[in-house]
């Protein structure tokens, strides 16, 4: 990839639509929570703008041939989820066409993190030589897409998950990408995301969990899982 392309593609963005195909363990009619901040610091050691961090940190260092937001079947969703502890990252996909994900498995002692949309912008070092480390972070900030104002809602089983917030990442980096990577060779610099983020923790079994996002009136991604939760061992 160009050095100009990779300039127009780190504007990324992520939005889903999810359906994960389920038997639930919760009875009809029971609502959904999703982790509170405090929750999800004690089931993960973090917050959620720092697994939003991780999140991207993460996704940007599996090799594109590898790479599960490029695998339409999910049989890649847990690569490089070793590094993640204890929490486990679903993904959106860079295409606006369904998806089905039907292999991915996950322990049910991991805290499922998902973005139900979610924008970064990863400054070159260049463009920010020279600037203070307030200014760096003031201008890294600015230039993220801005989503609060989409629609997004999340369900599981049908039933809405409550507690889904739009968030702010803390900053992160440098990245270094390597050639292999999704988007080539890069030095990212100083790097930010925004965007609607909710965990969840599930017992062992088979769910749909559904995640609607648009901006605009235009949903930007249907990506389906049917996703199993194996007991952990």
């Amino acid at each position: 990839m160009s050095l100009n392309a990779m300039r127009v593609a780190r504007y990324f963005v992520f939005a889903s639509a999810l359906s994960l195909m389920a038997t639930s363990n919760a009875a009809a009619g029971d609502e959904w929570q999703g982790l509170s901040d405090g929750q999800v610091k004690q089931a993960t050691g973090r917050s959620y703008s720092q697994l939003q961090a991780d999140w991207w940190t993460w996704v940007l260092a599996q090799p594109a041939a590898v790479n599960p937001v490029l695998d339409p079947t999910g049989a890649l969703c847990a690569q490089g989820q070793e590094a993640n502890g204890n929490a486990f990252f679903l993904v959106g996909s860079f295409s606006a066409d369904p998806i089905l994900r039907d292999q991915c498995v996950v322990s049910s002692d991991k805290t499922l993190v998902i973005p139900a949309l979610n924008s970064a912008y990863f400054a070159f070092p260049e463009e920010i030589a020279g600037l203070s480390k307030t200014q760096a972070e003031k201008y890294v900030r600015s230039n993220v897409i801005g989503n609060a104002g989409a629609d997004v809602v999340v369900t599981v089983n049908g039933q809405e998950v409550k507690y889904i917030r739009h968030r702010e990442s803390e900053l992160f980096g440098p990245l270094f990408l390597t050639a292999d990577s999704i988007f080539g060779e890069f030095e990212l610099a100083l790097n930010a995301d925004e965007g609607f983020y909710v965990a969840l923790q599930l017992e062992p079994g088979d769910y749909m969990i559904g995640i609607h996002a648009s901006q605009g009136g235009v949903v930007a991604q249907d990506v389906t899982y049917q996703l199993h939760v194996v007991a952990a061992h």
